[in-house]
């Protein structure tokens, strides 16, 4: 019901959120843009990796055509995937909450007690590891997602949405594992380049 924390396709999801920053650090952009499209097969949260692409060692031009081959390419997986499972094609399907109305889906979204715990954990942790000092196209890139993702579930108002926050998880694991809490300092392997 609304209160599953993680469905099928979730794992996967974070799997390829993890392959696809890889890929960025590694500098293996058009494989980045594939693993994007495909990783849309499992949840739509995938496809904001893109925003990665405008902080790539490349052309601003080859920036902007990578986003968009991800950003048509998702939406035609989207679209896809839709018609085959719902028999329509349609960006959005689980759109429950867009009768309650912005204020009533904000009060539901903080004041529900499934909500409250998915905020503190899940968007808490994302919103604590913005402030370490990770590298600054991750931290917008986690701002952009907590953002995206809160006004998505607010609009939807549906409690399991919140899960969504844990797509951050392998990003957030990556840029810390050389991260030394006890002295708030950086291993000497900070990040593979």
């Amino acid at each position: 019901g609304d209160y599953t924390i993680m469905f099928p396709w979730d794992m996967p999801s974070m799997f390829v959120w993890t392959l696809t920053y890889v890929f960025w650090l590694k500098n293996r952009l058009n494989e980045m843009v594939v693993i994007i499209i495909l990783g849309t097969l499992f949840k739509e949260t995938v496809a904001l990796q893109a925003f990665l692409l405008f902080f790539s060692p490349c052309s601003r031009v080859r920036q902007a055509w990578l986003c968009a081959v991800a950003f048509v390419g998702c939406i035609f997986i989207r679209l896809t995937v839709s018609y085959h499972v719902l028999h329509v094609s349609t960006l959005f399907d689980c759109n429950t909450g867009w009768n309650l109305g912005f204020l009533n889906g904000l009060s539901r979204f903080i004041f529900d007690p499934f909500n409250t715990s998915m905020l503190l954990t899940g968007c808490g942790f994302a919103m604590a590891a913005i402030f370490l000092p990770i590298k600054m196209e991750v931290k917008l890139l986690m701002v952009l997602f907590v953002i995206l993702t809160s006004v998505a579930a607010i609009l939807d108002g549906t409690n399991y949405e919140c899960r969504q926050y844990d797509d951050l998880l392998p990003l957030i694991g990556i840029n810390l594992k050389n991260f030394d809490l006890r002295t708030c300092k950086w291993g000497n392997n900070y990040l593979p380049t």
